[in-house]
């Protein structure tokens, strides 16, 4: 089960996550779940090793290749 975000409803908290991770304006897993949940999502859904450095290595990546 997931909570709701009114104006994201569509999108599932993992969805969400890589969508974050991508935007490169988190630095750790922690960062993402943080935001997960203020916008209203279940942060606990993202779990595991495999899945925490994918989300890691892609905010990574976003960050290096952003212009800031």
């Amino acid at each position: 089960m997931r909570m709701m975000n009114p104006l994201n409803a569509d999108r599932t908290a993992l969805e969400r996550a890589f969508e974050i991770a991508r935007a490169g304006h988190c630095h750790s897993i922690e960062d993402i779940r943080r935001q997960l949940q203020s916008e209203g999502y279940n942060q606990y859904q993202i779990q595991g090793p495999v899945l925490g450095r994918q989300l890691s290595e892609l905010a990574r990546r976003a960050r290096a290749s952003s212009p800031d």
